[in-house]
């Protein structure tokens, strides 16, 4: 793609196949058989002595639907990109998360949406059921029938058939996610988040196809519309963010914006701040849904956000 892209650092491809049976003591029983691939890469581009690494992946369910290409043409220019990256000042600005970044953010939201987690005073939204929680902006599904979707099953690990729930709609919490046990502690019936690692293990309440709803502008669109601030492409640490109180600082690489345009490339920053309050700041959501696993988002503009530099 281009000769300053000198090295390979690690590049890799998953392909498998599997079949789930899952029968209970009613009668009903459940065959369902799926596929996965996936494929990675990191690269490393050089100039004048400055090294600067790139790393892209896809997972996806049909082998046709994998663009090993693309994965690492994208690898390759998230090096090139970043070639000449400064630091800069500490500031307050507006912040637009490209679509992988968006969506560990919405991870960290995740859990929360648990009845499970609202049952044992750990989660964002105790209380807040049919409140105003997020920006009017975003609605949340959880689609366990969407075409391609990682977490697309007939039923889920108890046997509970899967449907298209709006967990929130247009910034109101709709509702919790529950398993059987958990829907039995608040008499309440099981959305089908039944979720168990293997038949040895106890179900748990989870995901099955999580994503933010794609807005009608493209990430171009919105970048051209912010005057001023910071586009991140990749955050680090978001693992050791708070999933209770929903406090994070994370360390963030990308594109310093200047007149709606990539200016250029920034790197040893954080952004930090609450996750709640991020959500509610979302001022734009871009067209560009993509999914890492069962959880999925378009590009999300927060109206501002503290950005730690030199």
């Amino acid at each position: 793609m281009d000769p300053r892209v000198r090295r390979i650092r690690k590049a890799s491809a998953g392909f498998s196949d599997s079949s789930t049976l899952i029968m209970n003591s009613l009668g009903s029983e459940v065959l369902t058989e799926s596929t996965v691939v996936s494929a990675s890469i990191e690269v490393v581009a050089e100039h004048q002595g400055e090294s600067q690494a790139g790393w892209d992946y896809d997972v996806r369910r049909f082998y046709r639907e994998l663009d090993i290409e693309q994965v690492g043409r994208r690898a390759a220019r998230k090096a090139l990109d970043l070639l000449g990256a400064r630091s800069i000042d500490s500031v307050k600005a507006p912040v637009l998360l490209d679509p992988p970044v968006a969506e560990e953010f919405l991870s960290i939201m995740a859990s929360g949406l648990s009845a499970e987690s609202v049952q044992k005073k750990r989660s964002l939204f105790i209380g807040k059921l049919d409140s105003s929680v997020i920006s009017p902006l975003i609605t949340v599904y959880d689609d366990g029938l969407l075409a391609g979707g990682l977490g697309t099953a007939p039923s889920d690990d108890e046997l509970v058939p899967m449907k298209k729930k709006t967990v929130i709609d247009k910034g109101r919490l709709a509702l919790y996610l529950y398993n059987t046990y958990s829907a039995n502690k608040d008499r309440t019936a099981s959305t089908g988040n039944g979720i168990r690692g293997g038949f040895r293990g106890m179900p748990g309440v989870g995901v099955t196809n999580l994503y933010i709803a794609p807005g009608a502008q493209t990430q171009e669109e919105i970048l051209q519309s912010t005057p001023k601030g910071l586009l991140v492409t990749e955050i680090m640490g978001a693992h050791m963010a708070n999933p209770i109180s929903g406090d994070f600082s994370v360390g963030a690489t990308g594109f310093w914006i200047e007149q709606g345009k990539k200016a250029y490339p920034v790197r040893e920053i954080t952004i930090a701040g609450n996750i709640l309050d991020l959500m509610k700041n979302i001022d734009a959501v871009g067209s560009d849904l993509r999914f890492s696993g069962r959880i999925g988002s378009p590009s999300l503009r927060v109206k501002e956000l503290s950005i730690g530099g030199k």
